[in-house]
């Protein structure tokens, strides 16, 4: 039986987004047969993960911010695979003798993917071929495939003056002073504020704040 509400859970503030630096999970239920296999496709990435269920059959996995931080911006995927009833996890990752990329069944290569680098824009095309292995005699490894894009972390300002690169509106000595806006990264993180003297780049005042 594959985990059939297996789901890519994000940490930022919009759905099917992933901010680099930011971390981001995987989990399901139903996952009956034994070890799970968790692939990552991005432009430039390609590894698989495995993860063991626990006696209910769910199971859950957190990729670091460590790891995304290193992912290139672009569309990605996450593609469950569940063993089958036979409980042995038959298509892998490996690679051929030049080091491109290749999908395996039990270590003889199925399909080539080329090199990790020219990934690109190929990523449903990897994802449909590691899907494709499930049609092959003999193997009872089933997937399911999340698609995801990840973007650069970046700060928008409110009430920025048109054109002007980047600049607030002037404020009057004595009156208070509000800087709002929003950013794309994940609610567990703070940002550092300043508020600097310009000619003298002096720091007026510092504050972190949540998202």
């Amino acid at each position: 039986a594959m985990p059939v509400t297996a789901e890519v859970y994000f940490s930022s503030s919009a759905p099917g987004i992933v901010t680099k630096g930011d971390s981001f999970s995987v989990s399901g239920t139903g996952a009956v047969n034994g070890t799970v296999g968790i692939w990552i496709v991005g432009r430039d990435h390609f590894e698989v993960l495995t993860i063991a269920p626990d006696r209910h059959g769910n199971f859950s996995i957190i990729i670091k911010p460590t790891a995304t931080s290193s992912f290139s911006s672009g569309q990605y995927a996450i593609v469950f695979q569940d063993p089958g009833p036979g409980g042995i996890l038959e298509i892998g990752s490996g690679t051929d003798v030049h080091g491109n990329l290749a999908i395996m069944n039990r270590g003889k290569i199925v399909a080539r993917l080329g090199p990790r680098q020219e990934l690109g824009e190929n990523i449903r095309f990897v994802v449909d071929q590691i899907l494709n292995t499930s049609s092959i005699p003999g193997i009872d490894d089933t997937f399911q495939a999340e698609y995801f894009f990840v973007e650069e972390p970046a700060i928008h300002f409110d009430d920025l003056i048109p054109a002007s690169g980047f600049r607030l509106h002037d404020k009057v000595t004595g009156e208070r002073i509000v800087i709002s806006g929003t950013t794309n990264i994940g609610a567990a993180n703070t940002l550092t504020t300043e508020v600097r003297i310009r000619k003298t780049n002096e720091i007026v005042v510092e504050k972190i704040i949540p998202v």
